[in-house]
């Protein structure tokens, strides 16, 4: 109850209208990660990141496995580490070094702070995640 997507056209309800401060700290926070984004892709094509992902991807899988990950500066999930860099460049996430930063895992996202200590990722007060997003259905007949 109550959450809405960035995108939601505003209309005349009480119900949606939004505060000042909220639409600023959102504008704010869109913003920042536009820019995050827009400086990834040009580190991105300039180091060639696509090929190396996948390769990135199965030495942090490795790594993990064989319980080496912290002595090696290498992101046991790029994906995860990507977004926590982002988030954390707009505000959103508590601040975490990078080491801690490497070793973000996917499955991080979906623990509750309230009950894990370790392996999660940690919003700032004030911050949620939404429900997640169904992005496809496969239905079996």
């Amino acid at each position: 109850p109550g959450e809405s997507r960035y995108e939601v056209e505003h209309s005349d309800d009480d119900e949606l209208a939004i505060n000042e401060k909220t639409q600023f700290l959102k504008d704010q926070t869109h913003n920042e990660l536009v820019k995050f984004r827009d400086k990834w892709l040009v580190d991105s094509d300039s180091q060639n990141y696509q090929s190396a992902h996948s390769n990135l991807s199965i030495m942090g899988v490795l790594l993990y496995m064989t319980g080496l990950y912290p002595t090696f500066p290498i992101p046991v999930s790029p994906s995860a580490w990507l977004v926590v860099s982002a988030l954390q460049e707009c505000g959103a996430a508590m601040k975490l070094n990078e080491k801690q930063s490497q070793q973000t895992k996917v499955e991080d996202f979906t623990r509750d702070g309230r009950f894990f200590e370790k392996d999660t990722v940690r919003l700032r007060p004030g911050w949620k995640f939404l429900s997640p997003v169904v992005m496809r259905e496969t239905s079996v007949s």
